[in-house]
C-alpha cells in the first residue's frame, strides 16, 4: 500500500483554543518526524456559511514519503496522512545556471559566426531541448528503477495514537 491514512478524535475536556491546538499539533508532529513541528501552520477556511481554522504540518520522512497532520478544530479531529507516491521537488543542481549561460551563448555564438538570427535561435532550442530531454530520460529510467514502498500501517497508527495521547497529556498537565 502506497498510502496511510488515520484519524483521531480529540477528547472534549480539551480547550482547543488556537494557541492550544498549535501546540498540540506542533507536539503531535515532533513525536511523528523530529522537525516536523517547524512547520505548523495555520489555514483559515470558509465554505458558505462555516468557518474555521486548521492546523497542518507537513514534510516528508527521510525515506522521501509525504508526511501530513491536520487538525480541524471544527470537528476535533487529527488527521494522519502518509503518501509514497509524492517526492520532494528537488532543488536545482549548482551547474543549472552556468548551463544556461553557456547554451545562451553558445547560440549567440552560432548566429554571430553564421550571421543568422535563425541558426542562433535553433542552435538555443537545440541545447534546452537536449537538456530537458536528458532529464526526462533520467526521470524514466528513477521510475522504472525505482522499487514499490509500502507503509507499515499498525506501527504508524500505534505511533499516532500514542503521539496524540502525550500531547493532550502534555496539555492537561500544563493548564
Amino acid at each position: 500500500m502506497t498510502e496511510f491514512r488515520d484519524c483521531r478524535s480529540i477528547p472534549h475536556d480539551l480547550d482547543l483554543s488556537d494557541a492550544v491546538a498549535e501546540r498540540l499539533v506542533a507536539h503531535v508532529a515532533c513525536s511523528l518526524l523530529p522537525g516536523l513541528e517547524r512547520t505548523v501552520g495555520a489555514i483559515d477556511w470558509r465554505h458558505g456559511s462555516e468557518h474555521g481554522t486548521d492546523w497542518t504540518a507537513e514534510g516528508f520522512l527521510p525515506d522521501e514519503t509525504l508526511i501530513v497532520l491536520c487538525l480541524q478544530t471544527h470537528t476535533r479531529e487529527v488527521r494522519l496522512y502518509l503518501d509514497t507516491a509524492f517526492k520532494p521537488v528537488p532543488e536545482p543542481p549548482w551547474w543549472a545556471d552556468w548551463l544556461v549561460v553557456g547554451i545562451l551563448a553558445g547560440a549567440v555564438g552560432v548566429g554571430v559566426l553564421l550571421e543568422s538570427v535563425g541558426w542562433g535561435v535553433a542552435s538555443a532550442v537545440l541545447g534546452f531541448g537536449a537538456w530537458v530531454g536528458r532529464d526526462v530520460l533520467l526521470q524514466i529510467r528513477a521510475e522504472r528503477t525505482a522499487r514499490p514502498r509500502s507503509i507499515d500501517e499498525e506501527s504508524w497508527r500505534q505511533r499516532f495514537n500514542a503521539a496524540i495521547d502525550q500531547a493532550c497529556d502534555m496539555i492537561r498537565a500544563s493548564g
